[in-house]
């Protein structure tokens, strides 16, 4: 399952935009209109061209602005007063997906495309459309291999294939994350999806090695260290589970973070760290029943039945509708 991600801003036309998640092609526009240049731009890309036209640098800005709905009237005139410009057609499908006006937006990526077959933006933002948004996996990666025909290394492009592949299934996946890999090796988001892909392909120590790579110091994004911890667990490499998780928690400490910290030590035969991390997750977040369920758990499973269902019946009364209130609800119907 590709994890999804939000976009990373990128630059727009003719320029490629660096992207280090997964179905990400999606470009957006630059803050400012940069000076013409012929020099290639730092990520492989060409530099930003300028405005086509007048209209068209006007509706860039109102797009830049978040004025959506004034930027597809502005560009749906340039558009029609010139309807073999690509700009035109490009920015104004932008603001049409942005209107959630999808069907008209792919039309006018389409146009724009069969206009200057060389935009990569416009492949980007309709595969990525097509993909996310419009649940197309064929399509978009149709849309995704048209764009690779022009830039066969271009990081969204790649992004975009890999995961069409990994939603429809296909084992071209794991190839095509390779691909992508290759060219963006510091991409985690994409390489936990690998990783996940050689989990399910039953290449354990393949996996591991994939997770491995991850440098888990750098990451600050709190739910893909969950993901990755998640999927230590799943492998059996409690050790890396409990070091994602350090980071993790280490950025910003929570009950959910500290009791998922417990599972993984607890499987790794850590149980007096796991307690320790129970007791912190309820003092972190009193009433939060994640903490109090885990440590009624886990005091019950350590011998201390009394202590354990006292937590337990703590997790129903703060949230007897929650997930984890109800299984507190459970275990004490068990009476294990």
């Amino acid at each position: 399952m590709v994890r999804r991600s939000q976009t990373v801003l990128g630059v727009l036309l003719l320029a490629s935009a660096a992207c280090a998640l997964p179905a990400c092609g999606k470009s957006t526009p630059p803050p400012e209109e940069p000076p013409p240049s012929s020099e290639p731009a730092g990520d492989g890309g060409q530099a930003v061209a300028p405005a086509s036209s007048d209209a068209v640098k006007k509706g860039r800005d109102q797009i830049e602005a978040g004025d959506f709905a004034g930027a597809e009237a502005t560009l749906a005139a340039a558009a029609k007063a010139d309807d073999k410009d690509p700009q035109a057609a490009y920015y104004h499908g932008f603001a049409l997906e942005s209107l959630e006006r999808f069907d008209e937006a792919e039309a006018e990526y389409r146009r724009a495309i069969q206009l200057s077959p060389e935009l990569l933006e416009a492949h980007q933002n309709l595969s990525f459309m097509l993909l996310m948004t419009l649940d197309k996996p064929k399509d978009a990666l149709a849309a995704a291999d048209a764009g690779l025909a022009v830039d066969a290394k271009n990081p969204p492009l790649l992004a975009n294939r890999a995961g069409a592949l990994d939603v429809l299934g296909d084992p071209r996946a794991l190839e095509a994350y390779e691909a992508l890999l290759a060219v963006t090796p510091d991409d985690t988001a994409n390489r936990y999806n690998y990783a996940v892909l050689l989990a399910v392909a039953e290449r354990k120590a393949d996996a591991v090695a994939a997770l491995g790579a991850i440098n888990l110091q750098s990451q600050t994004d709190a739910g893909l260290l969950l993901d990755i911890s998640q999927l230590y667990g799943r492998l059996g490499e409690y050790g890396g589970c409990v070091k994602a998780l350090d980071v993790a928690v280490s950025g910003k400490k929570t009950a959910e973070l500290l009791a998922r910290r417990a599972v993984c030590k607890h499987s790794a035969g850590d149980d007096k760290g796991a307690e320790a991390d129970l007791k912190d997750a309820v003092a972190t977040e009193p009433q939060n029943p994640i903490g109090h369920y885990y440590l009624g758990v886990h005091l019950i499973t350590v011998g201390k039945k009394a202590e354990g269902q006292a937590a337990l019946k703590k997790a129903v009364s703060l949230g007897p509708d929650t997930q984890f209130g109800k299984a507190a609800a459970e275990k004490l119907k068990s009476k294990k």
